[in-house]
């Protein structure tokens, strides 16, 4: 039975409860529950931030690997054996101008989802009806 249940029986039958003298045995039944909903909810903590934590990583390490790509880039550019001079030259500011376009371009096509689904939606009803 839920805690809810167990709770809402106890107090409805208060009466009844207290006459036969089970206020501990109501009171145990009552701790059960709520240990077993505990254990559900650490479960579902580790889950959840295993998830999270997850999923962090991976765009951290995206994100390593991206100014890893771009340092790189300038190495290539600055310390070679001829340096570049000209304007498709690598530098700190476009490798974090083409960085963040990438980035804000990820972002936006995972905010997409819901504005397609919509249009799927209204597509659909316009056909049918």
């Amino acid at each position: 039975m839920a805690l809810g249940g167990i709770a809402e029986e106890s107090l409805s039958n208060i009466k009844t409860v207290h006459m036969f003298n089970a206020m501990e045995t109501m009171a145990d039944k009552y701790m059960a529950a709520l240990l077993r909903t505990q254990q559900a909810g650490v479960k579902k903590g580790l889950a959840v931030g295993v998830g999270t934590g997850i999923m962090y990583f991976m765009m951290l390490c995206t994100y390593a690997v991206g100014m890893y790509y771009g340092a790189v880039r300038i190495t290539n550019d600055q310390l070679g054996d001829t340096p570049c001079t000209g304007d498709n030259c690598y530098d700190g500011g476009r490798v974090i101008i083409v960085f963040f376009a990438i980035v804000m371009g990820a972002m936006a096509l995972g905010q997409a989802g819901p504005s397609i689904q919509a249009l799927t939606t209204a597509r659909s009803a316009q056909l049918d009806g």
